[in-house]
């Protein structure tokens, strides 16, 4: 009961600071409470579904919109996630999505199990693979041909995931984590390769005949995999340092259907602080999204990705676990604590943190003190709220150095801001 009322007031924090601070990029369309969203699918400029699951109580939920996210109901009930709905005894995670024609979608869960549907979401099916392991990711084309994997298996379906035959790869397979299935053809898996036992690429241009290994540099495990095409492709890699014990935010791309890939993208980040989803909507524009509200976006190709924020805060309490394109200048971003943004090409990007203003907390002089760029000298507002939303300090300067003293000041969650010309410039979030 203790862990459950410290979410619902991180939520009320949340809930506080958002409708206070939101882009000109982004508009929050939707939140739900107790909803911690990790998985979404795009069928079409309409057509999306998200995954979530309750906080706490860690039920699996999935909602959908049939207009580009200005709407949502709920698809999956008690009956559908739970082997007894009376006693809602005998619960089924839901781990993983398909979402591959307009009113079909199949669900990968735990224990070998998967969900199906043909109506878009009135009525599921549940199939059994057979094996008590978790199906990890599922993938299917409008054709209703495709592939899902478990921990070290891979299944295939030509009927829309009514039935799967378990597949046997020309090689060893330690670990699989990631498929992504671009045509009834063409297929990339993500796996540990007995032999060099090492993180590989395998894929398959005839449906499964045959398979070749790709050639990569690093290794470390899979966080995402998409395909614009059968021969342009990217992947969030986790890769932790062990010897140093630091993480990157790493990203590599593939111009030959999987078989070389090369570095587009490797910064050193803090640790469990990585990205953990890219998708883009053409050879150019994407994005990749990952923990404490991080975002990149890249406009030609993953080669170079800027810094950008969806509600003018850094380092804030949720994380942005997916961003999926509706078409070309609009996306949907979806976090954990149930909150839904939409991403609008025409409006302009939150800047970069570091484009305008230095920024250090001191602890032991209570004080906070921001350092702001020359070339940003002018009047500048600095503005200090309480997890209620209540200003508790203001102040105008031209100042290059501004000091505030926070001695006493209640212990607590605090929102700095720094804008210029009444528009908002730096926010962050900090404990005192």
């Amino acid at each position: 009961m203790k862990k459950l009322s410290i979410y619902f007031i991180l939520f009320l924090i949340i809930i506080n600071i958002n409708n206070l601070f939101t882009s000109d990029l982004w508009d929050k369309l939707f939140y739900q409470y107790n909803r911690d969203f990790f998985q979404a699918e795009v069928f079409d400029s309409a057509h999306c579904v998200a995954l979530g699951e309750t906080i706490g109580f860690f039920i699996s939920r999935l909602i959908k919109t049939t207009d580009g996210g200005n709407s949502w109901e709920s698809i999956l009930k008690d009956e559908d996630v739970f082997l007894d709905p009376e006693t809602r005894g005998g619960k089924i995670k839901v781990n993983c999505i398909s979402y591959y024609q307009k009113e079909c979608i199949a669900l990968g869960c735990d224990t070998g199990r998967i969900l199906i549907t043909s109506n878009g979401g009135k009525h599921w099916k549940r199939i059994e693979l057979g094996t008590k392991r978790n199906v990890k990711s599922i993938s299917l084309t409008s054709e209703g041909k495709g592939y899902c994997i478990t921990e070290n298996s891979l299944y295939k379906t030509s009927d829309s995931g009514h039935s799967w035959n378990r597949l046997s790869l020309p090689f060893g397979v330690k670990l699989i984590d990631k498929v992504f299935c671009f045509d009834s053809n063409n297929t990339i898996v993500h796996l540990i390769n007995t032999i060099s036992n090492r993180f590989v690429f395998v894929r398959t241009t005839n449906g499964g005949v045959s398979w070749e290994s790709s050639n990569i540099n690093k290794g470390g495990t899979c966080n995402d995999l998409f395909f614009i095409n059968d021969s342009i492709g990217w992947a969030v890699h986790y890769v932790p340092d062990t010897v140093y014990m630091e993480e990157y935010d790493y990203i590599i791309k593939t111009t030959n259907g999987g078989i070389n890939w090369f570095e587009v993208l490797n910064v050193k980040n803090k640790p469990y602080k990585g990205l953990n989803s890219v998708h883009f909507i053409d050879e150019n524009i994407g994005f990749a999204s990952g923990k404490s509200g991080k975002l990149y976006f890249s406009e030609d190709g993953g080669i170079t990705w800027k810094r950008v924020f969806c509600s003018n805060v850094d380092d804030t309490l949720f994380d942005i676990q997916k961003v999926r394109f509706l078409t070309k200048t609009q996306a949907l971003a979806f976090s954990s604590m149930g909150f839904i943004y939409k991403w609008d090409k025409n409006k302009t990007f939150v800047s970069d943190l570091n484009d305008g203003c230095f920024y250090e907390y001191n602890f032991n002089y209570k004080t906070i003190n921001l350092q702001i760029k020359e070339i940003l000298l002018r009047e500048a507002a600095v503005s200090l709220f309480d997890i209620h939303g209540i200003e508790v300090f203001n102040t105008k300067s031209q100042n290059q150095f501004i000091s505030i003293d926070i001695r006493d000041y209640p212990v607590g969650l605090y929102l700095l801001r720094l804008s210029f010309n009444d528009k908002n410039y730096f926010i962050k979030l900090f404990n005192i």
